[in-house]
């Protein structure tokens, strides 16, 4: 049964793997808060909710700002069945897995929900003392694994390291990825701004599309030294922004963001005119010019607003929040 549709089974096991900095804890944590507060994932994924672990076994201090940055967002709101645990979890050690298990059922007796999500970051900590790259102590894991989801119903996702060669998948021994039921890769796309999570194995669903998402700073406050603190939040996109070839000669041009803040320097327009004159003015392709939107977004150099026209119905319309040439004063509409 798939709690996360067409993504997580209850009771199944799945690997999160990716290069650092390219947004995995982010996006799986992110997934886990869907779960426990039982709205869809993306909004467009349903979710049957369920109490969500996440063992944060590096970190501690970046896995608390990480769920604070989710609160102040408004995406983790009180009384939602999400669990920071930080107590050290050994996938080689016996008992471990034993004492996990017990955490879920005290997890699932002070909630009131059954634990649907045990998050295990990162699987290099959870094998420490351990070699990844060898047979036994990666079965070793995989079996304490195993032991946690038969002894609790929940599903199990470690989160992974890739090799120096990402094409070739999770860091470490093979028998990881045939155990695990789903396997998903975060890559960070060329431009930098914007990651994809891709399903690289399905074992019993059909693989859903790629998921592309974007990490929002949220600032928590500041150091002694007065140093800002901070922290990020996943903003999801539509699959139709990550830009594949497309064989066309004559609109291969590159977009800036003051290309698209310049455009509405002079007033307001409906996105669907934008990236008309965007790609008229710029011989650029549809696709060029909305990941320009997304980068000017995430730079709050432009926002969004809905107007009422005359016939009652809704317009999106698009402003210049900053202009290239104003200064930090805020002459630019907010």
């Amino acid at each position: 049964m798939d709690f996360v549709e067409d993504l997580f089974t209850l009771g199944g096991a799945s690997v999160v793997y990716g290069p650092s900095n390219a947004g995995k804890t982010f996006w799986i944590v992110d997934l886990g808060v869907a779960v426990a507060s039982g709205r869809p994932f993306r909004d467009e994924m349903e979710v049957d909710q369920g109490a969500v672990i996440y063992v944060a076994l590096e970190g501690s201090h970046g896995a608390k700002n990480r769920i604070e940055a989710l609160r102040r967002s408004g995406k983790l709101e009180p009384g939602i069945p999400f669990y920071l645990v930080f107590d050290p979890v050994s996938l080689l050690e016996p008992g471990h897995a034993e004492r996990l298990a017990e955490t879920v059922a005290k997890v699932a007796a002070e909630s009131g929900h059954t634990v649907a999500l045990v998050i295990i970051d990162t699987m290099a900590r959870a094998m420490a003392g351990g070699d990844e790259n060898k047979g036994e102590d990666m079965t070793l894991a995989v079996q304490a694994i195993d032991a946690v989801r038969a002894a609790t119903g929940a599903h199990v996702c470690v989160v992974h390291h890739c090799g120096k060669d990402q094409a070739r998948g999770a860091r470490g021994h093979s028998s990881l990825r045939a155990a695990v039921d789903t396997e998903i890769e975060i890559t960070k796309l060329d431009s930098g701004m914007m990651s994809v999570a891709k399903i690289t194995k399905q074992r019993d669903l059909a693989p859903c599309d790629e998921m592309p998402f974007f990490l929002k700073v949220v600032e928590l406050g500041t150091d002694r030294r007065g140093k800002p603190i901070t922290s990020c939040v996943v903003c999801h996109e539509s699959p139709s922004l990550i830009e594949k070839p497309s064989g066309s000669a004559g609109r291969k041009k590159k977009l800036s963001v003051d290309d698209v803040v310049k455009a509405l320097s002079t007033g307001d327009m409906a996105r669907t005119d934008l990236i008309d004159l965007l790609m008229d003015k710029h011989e650029c392709t549809d696709k060029t010019v909305t990941k320009a939107i997304v980068a000017a977004r995430i730079a709050a150099r432009i926002g969004e607003c809905k107007r009422r026209p005359a016939d009652g119905g809704r317009a999106l319309l698009w402003y210049c929040v900053r202009h290239p040439d104003d200064s930090d004063s805020g002459k630019g509409k907010e």
